[in-house]
């Protein structure tokens, strides 16, 4: 990774950004229970728009 075309550490994602982003994925993919309030429900299908 790099700001402002400068190598941000080694380049590559370190051990807690490593462990933040499989918390996060397993909340949003539904393997683990949102104990943060990061998700909200939608009563009903919505479709996806870009």
């Amino acid at each position: 990774r790099s700001i402002d075309r400068i190598t941000v550490g080694k380049g590559q994602p370190g051990p807690i950004t490593k462990k933040l982003l499989e918390r996060f994925l397993s909340i949003v993919e539904g393997r683990a229970e949102d104990k943060y309030g990061w998700l909200t429900q939608c009563n009903q299908p919505v479709a996806a728009t870009r």
